[in-house]
């Protein structure tokens, strides 16, 4: 939360992010996971926001970032990879969204 936070302060949210998270196991109870959608939807509903490529190291990281994306895949794009190439790759493709209009 504090990470999105900073991004919004310092007009970065619209950038494409890689973060190497391949030495932790990300445990993240049901309630985090639902803060992190809910703040991800809302700044999406005033801002672009660039796709976010997570490198995973282990099962259980690579499924909660899967369902992570799953949640939040209309709203901005956040995917697990096993490697950096294919991490990088990805980024170069896709095209950040535009904010949702209110409305």
């Amino acid at each position: 939360m504090a990470h999105l936070g900073k991004e919004r302060d310092e007009d970065g949210l619209p950038f494409h992010e890689l973060i190497d998270a391949s030495r932790v196991t990300l445990t993240l109870s049901p309630s985090e996971v639902r803060q992190i959608v809910d703040r991800l939807r809302e700044l999406g509903r005033r801002h672009a926001l660039g796709p976010t490529a997570v490198i995973v190291g282990d099962d259980v990281s690579y499924g909660m970032l899967r369902m992570l994306e799953t949640l939040v895949e209309d709203v901005c794009d956040v995917r697990p990879f096993r490697n950096r190439t294919e991490a990088e790759e990805w980024l170069d493709e896709v095209v950040p969204r535009r904010p949702a209009k209110e409305g």
